[in-house]
């Protein structure tokens, strides 16, 4: 036990963290790496997911996009007539979606999207992939987070098609909190820690104090 290397050397401290920003238009992100991951879970369940890394000021954020697994999908009991088949379908439809919304931020055609293989899951994952690292160098993005856990991450839900990316190049943030974004927001930041801005974005100052 002597021999543990006690002190306040460089090499003995560690250096303060830089949390990413949680708010709905974090400025100069930065797609750093996508890439096919795969697993099997403590249920013996196997997984397939689409692993996007942004980065912004040295801070990587990871948007792990789960491929749709039919098993886990079941008809919508607040949707009348809905069926299994319906709802499936419509869980395919919104994670294409979603990763149709982060190509074009980066400026990849309907064109360069249809030449991606679509089965097996790894296939379509790997031409995608390949597409948004070819196409992520130096582009400039908003991006919308949020807390879960008291962990940053993307503010992207797998059930809806609400935006959480756009290239800086188009314009001023038009990128905003849904009332129910905000409300999980808000149960997730401790109230002595400051208040929500007019804008309905969390104060920079309180986000720096939560995380």
């Amino acid at each position: 036990m002597s021999n543990l290397n006690y002190g306040f050397g460089e090499d003995q401290t560690k250096k303060g963290g830089n949390p990413f920003p949680i708010a709905c238009d974090v400025d100069n992100v930065e797609i750093t790496n996508c890439k096919y991951s795969s697993g099997t879970s403590q249920t013996g369940k196997e997984w397939e997911a689409i692993d996007v890394t942004y980065t912004r000021a040295g801070t990587n954020l990871s948007d792990k996009m789960f491929a749709v697994n039919p098993d886990n999908v079941q008809a919508r009991s607040f949707i009348p007539g809905d069926t299994y088949e319906t709802a499936l379908e419509d869980k395919v439809k919104t994670y294409n979606t979603q990763l149709k919304h982060i190509a074009t931020k980066l400026g990849i055609t309907d064109q360069e999207l249809m030449k991606c293989r679509t089965t097996p899951f790894a296939a379509l994952a790997e031409d995608y992939c390949n597409l948004i690292n070819s196409h992520s160098n130096g582009q400039k993005l908003y991006l919308k987070t949020t807390l879960n856990g008291g962990y940053p991450k993307v503010c992207r839900n797998p059930n809806n098609n609400i935006p959480f990316l756009q290239n800086m190049n188009d314009g001023p943030c038009e990128l905003v909190y849904n009332p129910k974004e905000l409300e999980a927001l808000e149960k997730e930041m401790a109230p002595k820690n400051g208040v929500m801005e007019g804008s309905g974005s969390p104060s920079s100052k309180w986000l720096s104090d939560s995380i």
